[in-house]
Order: structure tokens, then sequence, then C-alpha cells
């Protein structure tokens, strides 16, 4: 599996479990890797910390649960 792949598996769990994190856990980190939620964090550090703690070598996920995200587009530099 790709990082790639990983990455749009992890996203992909996130999305199907955000309706529950908004309600108990909003403004809260999850962790998240692969199809497994870790737990939630009320902060970034915390979270990053059991992540790699849990996680090893292996990537995982921290997304803060929000009811709205920003998204930004960037276009390439042209020169």
């Amino acid at each position: 599996m790709t990082e790639s792949d990983t990455l749009n598996k992890e996203l992909e769990t996130f999305a199907k479990m955000r309706d529950k994190l908004l309600a108990d856990h909003e403004g809260k980190w999850a962790l998240i890797s692969g199809d497994r939620l870790i737990d939630t964090f009320t902060s970034h550090d915390d979270a990053l910390k059991r992540g790699y703690e849990e996680c090893g070598e292996k990537s995982f996920l921290l997304k803060q649960i929000k009811r709205y995200e920003r998204s930004i587009h960037l276009l390439p530099r042209i020169a």
C-alpha cells in the first residue's frame, strides 16, 4: 500500500466517523491509523506524542475535529 493509499484510507475513516466525532469531540484532535480511531485529544502535541508511541514507524493521521474546514487552493508558480 502506498503512502497515498494509506492517507486516503485514514481520511475515509475520519469521514465515516465525522458526525459522531463532531457530536462527542468537536474541537479535539483525532488520531487515526488505517481504519482505526486510536483516541481523541485536547492538544495537537498530546495526539502527536501518542501517535509516535502507538504507531512507531507506521504513518498515522492527526485531524482536528471541526464542523467547517478551510480549503486552500495553491496554483503552480508561473515563471
